[in-house]
């Protein structure tokens, strides 16, 4: 309780129906947290216990903080992409499908289920379709940079009636 969103440090309220405690979150712990904190909001947090001297107060020192209870990195990926979308980054430079593609070109690791189950689907729905694999890593700290190398592959190659990104398994933690 008691948030207001800051510039560096952030100050709030922890509470439950018994206690409260004051709590602080320095600037650099605040900025690695994925997902808007609202008042109201119920969280995780890890931290330590300081005494503000000047007060006589104790407060926590807010190391680490998630959403809490079932679908908190859901609502995490939706603040996400509520955002961006916001900033347009969905709507940019966007086509409209044509209704019967030729050629479709699918950016995922030639060797996860996805491939198999694109191919799959496509051979028993639509047959004449032509996929072209361009292999690519799409999970960990290389994905976007491999994403953008065949994305751009794929732009200068030209003739491809749309792009399909696809990547399966893993945990939902490692998309972002």
């Amino acid at each position: 309780s008691n948030y207001r969103k800051r510039v560096g440090n952030q100050y709030f309220s922890l509470k439950d129906d018994h206690a409260k405690i004051g709590a602080l979150m320095f600037r650099n712990a605040f900025s690695k947290v994925q997902f808007d904190l609202e008042e109201g909001m119920k969280v995780l947090v890890v931290g330590r216990v300081s005494l503000y001297e000047p007060s006589g107060e104790y407060r926590l020192i807010v190391e680490h903080l998630e959403p809490d209870g079932v679908g908190a990195l859901y609502q995490a990926f939706e603040q996400l992409k509520k955002k961006l979308s916001a900033e347009g980054l969905f709507d940019r430079n966007q086509r409209p499908l044509p209704l019967f593609p030729k050629r479709v070109a699918v950016v995922t690791s030639p060797s996860g289920a996805v491939i198999q189950d694109i191919m799959t689907t496509v051979a028993r729905r639509y047959p004449i379709l032509q996929l072209t694999l361009f292999p690519a890593v799409v999970q960990g700290d290389q994905a976007a940079d491999s994403l953008v190398k065949r994305l751009n592959q794929i732009k200068a190659i030209g003739g491809f009636d749309a792009v399909i990104i696809g990547r399966g398994g893993g945990s939902i933690e490692d998309l972002w």
